[in-house]
């Protein structure tokens, strides 16, 4: 009687570990998934490489060309086309302000950069950018001036230097540009006032001049202010006021890269050459010598 009880007992204590067991294994494979879940999306995002755990973490950063068309109402002759690059192997980033007219051919479709946002958006721009210039792009973003205009308030303004008093009203009385000469902090509408001023003296060269030195000090300034910010709400805060391919991956490789590079200034205003020609009573351009300037941009 008592070895029946014994031999009972024993198996009563068996199966509870063979219950323990098992419920810790299902736990397990339950941890095991949450946290692929949880950790792995990020690991592929920040595109980052590892053979052993005992070797450094590797991050490719590749060079890339972005297109940036800042929109001024629904008419996009009236847009404002940037190309830029950036490198952080090479500190030095081209900012090119391309004209509104200039002819552009994708396919069998020839047009002016206008012409053709307005008729496929910023992939036929892109497109057609491309094909002409013999470059790639590799992100773009879109975004109405209002919103512009945020994103310059978000970063502080832009410190520019106004050459000589600017004063332009339209001919319904609306003051379109009333600013002073001077080195001054600009919020963003004050830089829309600057984008808009239309009576340059060498008209549409100084007034692409004038936008590309924009977005580079924009871009110098940017580094600096948020070199010691924490970066990933801004990036939300402009990701979210623009239509554009730049994605959540491209910040969290590219964050790393701020601060050293906010010491240098890297950007730099490089003129497209272009030839100009009267096109329908209009004045239109097409590529110059683009030799130069297709370096900077492979």
């Amino acid at each position: 009687m008592a070895q029946r009880r014994r031999k009972k007992t024993k198996n009563v204590f068996l199966n509870r570990i063979i219950i323990f067991s098992t419920v810790f294994i299902i736990c397990l494979v339950i941890f095991s998934v949450i946290a692929a879940l949880i950790y792995m999306p990020g690991y592929f995002d920040n595109k980052k490489t590892q053979s052993k755990p005992s070797q450094t973490i590797v991050t490719v950063v590749k060079p890339a060309n972005l297109l940036l068309v800042v929109t001024d109402g629904a008419d996009f002759g009236k847009a404002y086309y940037t190309l830029l690059r950036t490198d952080v192997n090479k500190p030095a980033f081209p900012v090119t302000a391309l004209p509104r007219d200039f002819i552009l051919t994708a396919g069998s479709k020839t047009d002016t950069l206008s012409g053709m946002m307005a008729y496929g958006g910023i992939k036929m721009a892109k497109q057609a950018l491309e094909e002409t210039l013999g470059i790639s792009i590799d992100r773009y973003a879109v975004m109405p001036l209002s919103n512009y205009e945020d994103i310059t308030n978000k970063l502080g303004g832009i410190n520019y230097n106004v050459v000589g008093n600017l004063h332009y009203t339209d001919k319904d009385g609306t003051v379109i540009t009333a600013l002073e000469s001077g080195r001054q902090n600009l919020p963003g509408s004050y830089v829309t006032q600057l984008l808009r001023y239309p009576l340059w003296q060498e008209g549409e060269v100084k007034r692409l001049e004038i936008q590309a030195s924009i977005f580079e000090n924009q871009i110098d300034q940017a580094l600096v202010t948020t070199a010691s910010q924490d970066k990933e709400p801004i990036f939300k805060y402009i990701i979210n006021l623009m239509t554009t391919n730049i994605s959540g991956s491209d910040f969290f490789i590219a964050k790393d890269y701020i601060i050293p590079l906010s010491a240098k200034s890297p950007a730099y205003s490089l003129r497209l050459p272009v030839e100009d020609e009267i096109k329908d009573g209009k004045v239109v351009y097409r590529p110059g010598d683009i030799t130069e300037f297709r370096k900077a941009y492979q």
